[in-house]
């Protein structure tokens, strides 16, 4: 299968969250899988997220996805962790899931933020 028709796939089926990112103050801005290697099934998901409370972040986060095979059920959990400190109002995070055949066995994917 094309690499561009799995990512088109996969994006359709993305559920941000949003309650999770308000109680934080930040938004998602836009996300995207990426980087699909058609033989071994591994790819990226970018997640770009905003500061949109003016007031930074008090805490560190850990930005998460989980992904679900056609029966609902997790096949794979990734965790990125965004830094109060590091975190100047804007960013672009990067989950690396590299686990064989993972692009083509996800039905859809949740985004979710938490402390």
């Amino acid at each position: 299968m094309d690499k561009n028709l799995i990512a088109k796939n996969l994006n359709k089926n993305v559920e941000v969250v949003t309650q999770s990112f308000d109680n934080y103050g930040i938004e998602v801005v836009s996300y995207g899988f990426c980087k699909i290697n058609e033989e071994t099934g591994q790819l990226n998901l970018l997640v770009e997220i905003e500061d949109e409370s003016g007031f930074g972040l008090e805490h560190d986060l850990q930005l998460k996805v989980n992904l679900y095979d056609e029966d609902g059920d997790i096949i794979y959990s990734d965790i990125e962790y965004i830094y109060a400190d590091d975190f100047d109002g804007y960013d672009t995070i990067d989950f690396y899931l590299n686990e064989d055949g993972l692009a083509f066995n996800i039905a859809r994917s949740k985004i979710y933020v938490t402390k």
